[in-house]
């Protein structure tokens, strides 16, 4: 037999936070725009790299203007606690960029090969890898900035491209989900009373009392009047509810 269905609240409003419709529809409204906006800043973001990068390889090779390039790397690690206080970004020439460059093979092989004497031949080698490691300068590190930064660069705006990829995801969702503010939604049956809830009233009731039975007749704790996990299929209450509430309380024994 099919339950009985029975409405509860009004149809303006939600039953568990008293939301209204236009006050709801405000909030879903708001969260299209937010992920509208957030879509436009990151496009605007990736857009604006080149520009980015450019002004920051700029900015790095302005402050370096009256430092000795021809310091060697190995020296400036050496006496590091004092090259710290006098060279801009030390640890860009001392090993962000070998770190990050030499993770091409190419640049990679090049150090290897110098060092069993391999002639390089025709590779396409960043300066900063066709000298000996103890002959690298700082001048040696600043000639691969561009590509350092390059890479920074491409790596950002990968990020930046796999953010809008999820984003544009969330906004087709969105679009399909197609949310209202105010919805219907039955509470689940009602639980089966359990043999033990039955037991404790009839106990109270032989001793005449209504409620708790008191801890001087050494029952504490109560038992669990309704068993959840068996529910009687006899009923259904309708509610209005929000999308949000709805979302909710779906798992909930409601």
């Amino acid at each position: 037999m099919e339950s009985i269905k029975i409405d509860v609240e009004s149809k303006d409003k939600c039953y568990f936070c008293g939301r209204g419709k236009k006050e709801i529809q405000h909030v879903i409204n708001k969260m299209e725009i937010g992920i509208k906006e957030a879509k436009s800043s990151l496009e605007k973001e990736v857009d604006g790299l080149d520009a980015e990068f450019k002004k920051k390889e700029s900015e790095i090779v302005n402050e370096m203007k009256g430092i000795d390039l021809s310091y060697k790397i190995n020296t400036i690690i050496t006496d590091g606690e004092r090259f710290k206080k006098e060279i801009p970004h030390y640890d860009l020439w001392t090993h962000k960029i070998k770190s990050k460059l030499g993770q091409i093979p190419e640049n990679r092989n090049a150090t290897r090969n110098i060092r069993r004497g391999i002639n390089l031949g025709g590779a396409k080698v960043e300066p900063l890898f066709v000298k000996s490691v103890h002959d690298v300068t700082i001048d040696d590190a600043m000639k691969s900035l561009n590509s350092y930064l390059g890479i920074e660069k491409d790596e950002k705006k990968n990020l930046l491209e796999n953010q809008l990829q999820e984003l544009q995801i969330i906004e087709d969702s969105f679009n399909q989900l197609n949310l209202q503010p105010l919805v219907s939604m039955t509470s689940k049956p009602l639980g089966e009373m359990t043999a033990a809830w039955k037991n404790y009233e009839r106990m109270a009731a032989r001793k005449g009392i209504s409620g708790v039975l008191p801890a001087s007749l050494g029952h504490i704790n109560e038992p669990n009047k309704f068993d959840m996990k068996k529910r009687i299929d006899n009923v259904g209450f309708v509610l209005t509810v929000c999308h949000f509430c709805y979302d909710r309380f779906q798992g909930s024994t409601l």
